[in-house]
């Protein structure tokens, strides 16, 4: 199978090659985030693991690829257009130390992106197949480091960041939507008749500032229902970018199960100091979550509140380049369950090098 995806990437690359000289050609594209990462603390550190021996994580450090994309995207005609894309990323270092039943082991490359983009009219666009999460678009566009976290809703999984279905796409003027109906199973085959439903619409009252609401409802399975509700406030501009984003997210379930509800805020920013230099920085604040322990390379607690700081300075040597050294900080605030003692914080301290082309 790695053979084949393999080969399939070559394939990309000489598309991009014969085809990049045609006047409506994009060609192929990518970026990679490597990381050195050293683990200060971590509240996990010193329990049981599956096979009831403690885990040794404090001063766990490494390298490793955390994500690695290519993709080749082409106008067919004036209206048409494709885009394919790749991507891989290795196991992170719960897998590696054999504390989530898993090994250590290579990138593997999946799916990540495959649509087709029609342009209806200069405002309407319809777009078919495996294709982003609206919800995420502008809102990792103002935050602007996915080189270092995903979107506080992409790292608790809110939804998906992928999903495939069929969306249109909308700008007039200073307004703007998206609308996709998908199978709300994220890079994954369909696996029951409920299908998710996206819609996001937002206003720009002056350039670079972004005030949009979204809405994203699904039905899991029978007798089971989701719901995000998301806010955002951002500008995207030269000399600074930031913004506010809120979310909510809720599980009903029929019958005398208790419904899971989950709110999430967001505050980030990033300022300029130099033309080569940045200071990035971000808040999280999100309820208890009970998959929080399943989110790689942190592994949260799933019994807390958590309080989320980030912080880092972005270096730019040359265009499309950075290093980054940056630190993760986790603090919890009290369980809800009476009894149950609050965790300790984790501390991720990481050397993070982002390229794209």
């Amino acid at each position: 199978m790695h053979g084949r995806i393999a080969f399939l990437g070559c394939l990309i690359l000489a598309a991009g090659l014969i085809f990049a000289t045609d006047a409506g050609a994009d060609g192929v594209y990518g970026d990679y985030i490597i990381d050195y990462t050293y683990i200060a603390g971590h509240h996990l550190d010193g329990a049981l693991a599956p096979d009831s021996s403690e885990m040794d994580i404090a001063g766990w450090n490494g390298f490793g690829i955390r994500r690695a994309r290519i993709g080749f995207k082409r106008s067919l005609t004036p209206e048409l257009s494709m885009d394919f894309r790749l991507e891989a990323g290795q196991p992170d270092w719960m897998s590696s130390l054999g504390y989530d039943g898993k090994s250590a082991g290579t990138a593997t490359p999946f799916v990540k992106d495959a649509f087709l983009s029609y342009a209806v009219t200069p405002e309407l666009t319809v777009r078919g197949g495996l294709q982003a999460n609206p919800m995420n678009t502008n809102a990792e566009a103002v935050w602007g480091y996915r080189s270092i976290e995903k979107l506080v809703t992409d790292l608790h999984s809110f939804d998906s960041s992928r999903d495939l279905g069929i969306s249109l796409i909308g700008r007039f003027d200073d307004f703007y939507f998206t609308g996709l109906v998908g199978n709300g199973q994220g890079d994954k085959s369909e696996t029951y008749k409920g299908k998710e439903v996206f819609l996001i619409a937002g206003y720009m009252p002056i350039t670079n500032m972004y005030v949009e609401g979204g809405v994203a409802y699904e039905a899991e399975a029978e007798g089971q229902t989701h719901t995000t509700i998301q806010g955002l406030v951002g500008y995207r501009g030269s000399a600074f970018h930031g913004g506010i984003q809120y979310a909510s997210f809720s599980r009903s379930f029929d019958g005398d199960a208790d419904d899971l509800d989950i709110g999430a805020i967001s505050v980030f920013a990033g300022v300029p100091v130099s033309p080569k230099v940045e200071i990035v920085a971000r808040y999280d604040r999100v309820d208890e979550d009970p998959t929080a322990n399943k989110i790689s390379g942190i592994h949260m607690a799933n019994y807390a509140p958590t309080n989320t700081i980030i912080g880092g300075v972005a270096f730019t040597p040359a265009p499309n380049f950075q290093i980054i050294p940056n630190i993760e900080y986790v603090s919890y605030g009290t369980p809800e369950d009476d009894g149950v003692e609050t965790p300790d914080s984790d501390t991720f301290v990481r050397l993070t090098l982002w390229n794209k082309w």
